[in-house]
């Protein structure tokens, strides 16, 4: 389940960065990530917070510091994964 979670957050975080146009092309270690919080397990997927890990370094447009992860196992061969602005 880490994997799943792990993968899902490095989705997560290029959606983010996808969503604005390209600045820079520096994806040097400096970028910090995503830490994942107040995972939630169902029998049909999971949900997470997932916050900024560190400084922004928006290598792809404004990073988004906070993100709601949501993954639906739809079916043995179909995964849905989104990830939108956390309201807070």
């Amino acid at each position: 389940m880490y994997g799943l979670l792990a993968g899902s957050a490095l989705v997560a975080a290029a959606s983010a960065r996808a969503i604005a146009p390209r600045q820079t092309n520096d994806t040097s270690p400096a970028c910090p990530g995503y830490s994942a919080s107040n995972v939630q397990q169902s029998g049909t997927g999971l949900s997470a917070d997932l916050s900024l890990a560190g400084s922004p370094c928006n290598s792809y447009g404004r990073d988004i510091e906070n993100l709601r992860l949501t993954v639906s196992y739809d079916t043995g061969m179909l995964l849905e994964v989104n990830s939108n602005p956390a309201r807070r």
